[in-house]
């Protein structure tokens, strides 16, 4: 009896789909629904949803959106009578959340749904709507099915030509015009008492080709005792009660939200009306401390304190482990409704914030970043980040509304891939003064920069809560205590280990390369190794002046590099050594024992840009005008009629030759040694 029916409905439906046809203005194959004025087609064809929905695009028209049960039984009737063995696409998916199911006019899917008991399930990835065959035992209801099929047949659907479909109206909305939707003409919405507009535009008009300039508006409503505002869409509760800070925090997730931020002067003047209404003469918690690191405040959704300030002025001054935010008294004597940093543990009043149901709060933009999405965040919409020229992104790219009015993330931050060190030049680590660039990498939760000028790291270490350059993980030379999430944002002081001790300089300060002030020099990075086997050190006359000579390269080699012995004490080695990446002229090879120094990792000493540090006595002293030169004649000039081959460093051979008819006076030229010129006698004669 059950298969009887079946037929006499898709008799039925193929005899009214006949008569359909009839209708002029869809396009060929198309047939015109009228509760709704929009034409639909049944394809015979399989595709993928992106396929279908190209298909569907090619005749200006979208996947078919069955809206409500008159639309969706037309459909099943359409599908039915080109095949009722088939599974149809239409034009809903949860490809951008899961769970959360759009229509394909990005229209969230609203109290119509036709789905069979027990779906959607997403039982295999399954993101995008189909209807169940007329011929299976879920007939006609709605699956949640793969996207990426292809044996799936689709229905589209069209617009008249200056002919809008019915655009429905939103949850707790009213609007001025249901029934003509032609071409010019406008739906204006309002929400009914108690409900604010949200989301989308108050009037939409349809447009020539069919479809409407922008989307339905939602309305909603905030929880009993809370107040909407406007500019970022929350409602805000200030509480007649008194707790700590962390009474206040669960108080707060109980309505479904957090302690206020006051992210902006508007919103801050806000919170002072709503608190001074409840009790002028309270103060007021709100959500932002610096619990986890004294000084660094952040907002209670995790997000770094910006650029917008209420203290009053000498205030945050943890004057008695105060670590808590709050708004002082409207009568407050001197400073009324500014912020003050106050102890976590004492009972004060407070201020809720909450979304409205699938509404988010605005997450903001991050310094030196940019979003695509300025105004859009309800349930389902997404933001995404990138950075300025120049800058690089650190955290999520993309953050999600969620269905409770929580996005699915923080926003990242947007740092400078290099940043220099520099105003420690006088100093014992004035060859970790250069510039660093992000790895890739991340320690503590924050990027890995490295020199290649010294080779040393900087890195952020997070069990000291101290941002840190040294050539590893576990050895550092300079340290200060920030947890910027990048080194360019570092303000604290900076220490210095000198003499075996931690030394505080105030002068050293790390900033992106763009700013850096005129006139600090910033070295190079090193260059390649070279085949210098001979080196001379010189440049200074007041420390150390007998290792200012000339060094020979051995057989000998230290940390993957050349040892060279000096020329006139066999007693002193120019060495590297790979743990402290530092190069040394000592009698100990491999080991931090010796006269002078440099931290730099140059693969021959010829490649060195950072200042040398000679001992004086038992004083190590920094100077700038050493250097390590590979010795070198000048280059030979071509002989007359002739060829040269080889090179002119210390030890090279140069090989002469002559053109044809002419003959070589000498064959081959050696230099000598470091104070014996190249020996020229050569000539090339008939």
């Amino acid at each position: 009896m059950a298969g009887v029916r079946s037929l006499f409905r898709v008799v039925l439906g193929f005899l009214w789909i006949l008569e359909s046809r009839g209708q002029t203005g869809c396009p060929d194959g198309y047939v015109y629904h009228q509760p709704n004025r929009l034409c639909y087609k049944a394809f015979n064809d399989t595709a993928t949803y992106n396929g279908a929905v190209s298909r569907c695009s090619s005749d200006g028209g979208v996947l078919a959106i069955p809206r409500d049960n008159a639309t969706n039984n037309f459909l099943i009737d359409l599908k039915n009578a080109v095949d009722i063995n088939a599974f149809f696409r239409f034009g809903l998916t949860d490809v951008h959340q899961e769970g959360l199911w759009i229509w394909d006019d990005n229209v969230p899917l609203g109290d119509f749904r036709a789905w069979f008991p027990g779906e959607p399930n997403n039982a295999g990835n399954e993101d995008c709507a189909e209807y169940f065959s007329e011929s299976h035992s879920y007939s006609n209801t709605w699956n949640d099915g793969p996207c990426s099929r292809d044996d799936r047949k689709f229905i589209c659907q069209v617009s008249l030509s200056g002919q809008c479909w019915d655009p429905g109206v939103p949850a707790n909305g009213i609007r001025d015009n249901n029934s003509n939707f032609t071409s010019g003409q406008t739906v204006r919405y309002t929400c009914m008492d108690g409900y604010w507009l949200l989301l989308g535009t108050a009037n939409i008009t349809c447009q020539p080709d069919g479809t409407w300039s922008g989307v339905p508006p939602t309305c909603g409503g905030c929880p009993d005792g809370y107040v909407y505002h406007q500019p970022n869409r929350l409602c805000y509760k200030a509480f007649n009660d008194t707790a700590t800070y962390n009474g206040a925090v669960s108080r707060c997730s109980s309505d479904g939200g957090v302690l206020a931020i006051p992210r902006d002067n508007a919103t801050n003047n806000f919170l002072i009306d709503l608190k001074n209404a409840v009790d002028i003469n309270a103060w007021f918690r709100f959500g932002l401390t610096d619990v986890n690191q004294e000084g660094v405040w952040m907002w209670d959704d995790n997000v770094p304190l910006g650029d917008f300030r209420a203290w009053f002025p000498g205030e945050p001054n943890n004057s008695g482990n105060e670590d808590c935010a709050e708004y002082c008294s409207g009568s407050h004597s001197y400073k009324p409704n500014t912020w003050n940093d106050g102890s976590c543990t004492r009972d004060d009043k407070f201020i809720c914030q909450v979304s409205l149901s699938g509404q988010c709060w605005d997450p903001g933009v991050p310094a030196n970043g940019i979003r695509d999405n300025n105004s859009n965040f309800i349930s389902g919409q997404t933001v995404r980040y990138t950075c300025m020229d120049g800058f690089q992104l650190f955290g999520t790219a993309n953050i999600n509304c969620q269905p409770d009015g929580t996005w699915s993330g923080v926003p990242p931050t947007c740092g400078c891939p290099t940043v220099v060190l520099y105003g420690g030049s006088d100093t014992e680590q004035a060859g970790r003064m250069t510039s660093y660039t992000m790895t890739g990498d991340t320690l503590g939760d924050r990027p890995v920069y490295y020199s290649s000028v010294n080779c040393n790291y900087l890195y952020y270490y997070k069990p000291t809560l101290e941002w840190r350059v040294g050539p590893q993980f576990d050895r550092s030379g300079v340290r200060v205590g920030d947890s910027a999430l990048y080194a360019d944002q570092i303000n604290g002081t900076f220490r210095l280990y000198i003499r075996n001790e931690w030394i505080e300089n105030p002068d050293v300060k790390i900033a992106c390369s763009d700013d850096v002030p005129a006139g600090v020099v910033v070295p190079q990075s090193v260059g390649s190794a070279t085949n210098c086997t001979r080196v001379r050190l010189h440049g200074n006359a007041d420390y150390q002046p007998s290792l200012m000579t000339t060094y020979t390269r051995t057989g000998q080699t230290s940390g993957g590099r050349p040892v060279y012995v000096s020329d006139t004490d066999s007693r002193d080695f120019l060495h590297f050594v790979e743990s402290d990446e530092v190069w040394w002229v000592g009698p100990t090879i491999g080991q931090t024992r010796g006269f002078a120094s440099v931290h730099n990792c140059a693969i021959t000493p010829d490649q060195i840009r950072s200042p040398w540090i000679l001992l004086d006595g038992n004083q190590w002293q920094v100077v700038w005008s050493v250097t390590a030169s590979c010795i070198a004649c000048p280059e030979l000039p071509l002989p007359p009629n002739g060829n040269r081959t080889g090179g002119h460093l210390y030890g090279d051979t140069v090989t002469f030759s002559c053109n044809e008819g002419y003959e070589l006076g000498w064959y081959s030229v050696i230099f000598q040694g470091p104070l014996t010129p190249w020996i020229i006698r050569y000539y090339c004669g008939r």
